[in-house]
């Protein structure tokens, strides 16, 4: 399967994430020396500017108070729209600070003060962007955490889920809604806010868990939607999906297939979703 999987993708050595991130190898725990609170503001500041502040500008973080999302704004002008995966952390003791990158795609940040919190993304303001793709033709949204799956105008089922990073901009007062040259549908909300929705897996447990049987890999999900798996020899490879999904009507027959040189995903309930390589 090997031989096939990874010639079809083409895919390219990448250097990996940047070196203050790492790959999460354990989950959160709390033991007797640890306490947990729910996540407020001042705890995603807190750990937040461990990693990414500055004495001469400071991250800024906003709760919206009707939907929960934080905004946070670091001191290189970069804007992200998450929200917390679990309570914060209180570890008594000092630990090891990183920033590190589940498997999920979330963000765990542990700053030296004991202080841990994990992130993931999430819509900047998802009811404006729901209710501009219904005024648009779209239908049928079915919610799954963190992502959705809706009927395009055309009749397609497609998978999206919110990139994590997002993009200031003019507010107008309006939604609108655009679609890319890769599927991915790109939001700009009613304050000038821009968010792309990136193509997601239908079932992504099913699709790690095949990677894991099939090759003896880990998939690795990244916060821009692109999964990767590392081999032995430390070699990376990234790769995406495509939005849309295809009915096969195959039952309990999950696992990749070519078709006309592109590499597809069966899931067990018979859906179909190509993987798509990075150039």
């Amino acid at each position: 399967m090997k031989q096939i999987f990874f010639p079809i993708l083409l895919i390219s050595m990448l250097t990996g994430l940047p070196a203050a991130v790492t790959q999460a190898d354990d989950s959160p725990h709390c033991g007797i020396n640890c306490e947990v609170n729910f996540t407020t503001t001042k705890d995603v500041e807190d750990a937040v500017s461990a990693f990414f502040g500055s004495d001469s500008v400071p991250v800024a973080v906003i709760k919206d108070a009707e939907t929960g999302v934080f905004t946070i704004t670091l001191p290189d002008g970069r804007i992200f729209s998450v929200v917390p995966d679990g309570l914060t952390l209180r570890h008594k003791n000092t630990v090891q600070q990183q920033v590190m990158e589940t498997e999920e795609g979330h963000l765990r940040l542990r700053a030296q003060s004991g202080l841990e919190i994990q992130l993931r993304s999430e819509f900047h303001q998802q009811v404006q962007a729901m209710g501009e793709l219904l005024r648009l033709g779209w239908d049928n949204i079915g919610w799954f955490g963190d992502r959705i799956e809706i009927d395009s105008p055309a009749g397609e089922r497609m998978c999206f889920a919110p990139d994590m990073e997002i993009i200031a901009g003019s507010a107008d007062g309006a939604t609108s809604i655009s679609t890319d040259a890769d599927g991915n549908l790109q939001v700009r909300y009613q304050d000038g806010i821009q968010q792309r929705l990136h193509a997601c897996a239908h079932d992504m447990v099913q699709l790690r868990d095949q990677v894991r049987s099939t090759l003896r890999l880990q998939l690795q999900t990244h916060t821009d939607g692109t999964v990767s798996v590392q081999q032995d020899d430390g070699l990376q490879h990234r790769y995406r999906l495509t939005a849309t999904l295809r009915w096969s009507g195959i039952l309990d027959q999950p696992g990749f297939f070519t078709e006309e040189n592109r590499l597809r995903f069966r899931y067990r309930d018979g859906w179909e979703q190509e993987i798509v390589s990075i150039p």
